[in-house]
């Protein structure tokens, strides 16, 4: 179950910040809840420090909840994309329509 939420937090990460080289995990966390609670860095700067969440409202799948520094929160782009925009994104760049219904 981690992995697949360090997928969803990278896949986040790489369309919801203005630089993005890569991310390391460090620690791996289940609350008495059941929520998982993911900590790491990205860019090898320990400085843009982030905590993700999977809880229960969202079916323990991470969807944007987390905390972060200072200097991480100033990478992060205004407009901000959901896992699913993000997923939608990519399944309609393999997929053009074709303009034949």
């Amino acid at each position: 179950m981690f992995n697949e939420q360090e997928k969803r937090i990278t896949l986040y990460l790489k369309y919801n910040t203005k630089v993005f080289k890569n991310v390391t995990f460090t620690k791996r966390d289940m609350t008495p809840m059941g929520s998982y609670v993911i900590d790491g860095y990205m860019n090898n700067d320990q400085k843009m420090s982030f905590t993700a969440f999977a809880s229960a409202p969202d079916n323990f799948q991470f969807v944007g909840s987390m905390s972060y520094t200072d200097k991480f929160g100033d990478n992060l782009k205004k407009e901000e994309k959901s896992i699913d925009q993000i997923e939608q994104e990519i399944y309609d760049k393999e997929h053009p329509s074709t303009g034949l219904h």
